[in-house]
């Protein structure tokens, strides 16, 4: 797929008359939209064979607007990336449909509260923890990176909470909350230096040819 993206941006770049690091930047932007398309595709089609396509695309989309302005660490690799991303969102999307609505009530607020009081905590001290690929110069820029962190962090916070309270009154939405939660959870974890060593070994696996 990487040298399809750089084939691609070739004969973009070919066409326009561009230099090649202006066709570098169109391969790197292509690569990093036929990740986002072929994780998008494999989430729904794993949540819709398996059976929890809502939580599958709760997680996808959740942490895709938490990494855009966070960041964190990344699989240096296509490969790497794809099989990171697509288990986590599959194995996740398992753990809030089928195991964990079996919790308590009381469970489910007390770790919804604890996992936002956390990723607040380490957004605050970390993010956004830029990319080699990807870097962020401005101070400005990352101020506003992270403010806009915090929208979505509030955003995540009242759907939350009027999931909790729909939840007392009958409501049958805890596989949602579950899903939304470990998504935070997931996407600020990448913040951390555990996220970047979990990384690191995926990278020495897929780094390798396959």
């Amino acid at each position: 797929m990487e040298q399809l993206a750089h084939r691609w941006a070739q004969k973009i770049g070919t066409t326009l008359g561009t230099d090649e690091e202006r066709i570098a930047v169109m391969a790197y932007g292509l690569t990093a939209l036929l990740q986002l398309v072929l994780i998008f595709l494999a989430a729904a089609l794993l949540g819709w064979a398996l059976g929890f396509f809502g939580e599958s695309m709760i997680v996808f989309f959740s942490v895709g607007f938490l990494r855009r302005l966070i960041g964190g660490a990344h699989a240096g690799s296509f490969n790497g990336c794809l099989v990171v991303s697509i288990f986590c969102i599959g194995f996740f999307s398992a753990l809030a449909h089928y195991v964990l609505p079996l919790c308590p009530f009381w469970v489910l607020g007390g770790a919804s509260l604890a996992i936002y009081l956390t990723a607040v905590v380490l957004i605050a001290r970390l993010a956004p923890v830029d990319s080699p690929n990807k870097p962020v110069r401005s101070s400005e820029k990352r101020r506003r990176l992270r403010r806009g962190a915090f929208g979505v962090m509030v955003a995540f916070v009242l759907l939350t909470a009027a999931a909790l309270l729909w939840q007392t009154r009958g409501g049958d939405c805890a596989r949602y909350i579950w899903a939304l939660n470990l998504s935070v959870l997931w996407q600020t974890t990448m913040l951390t230096g555990c996220g970047s060593r979990l990384i690191r070994i995926v990278d020495l696996r897929f780094k390798r040819p396959l």
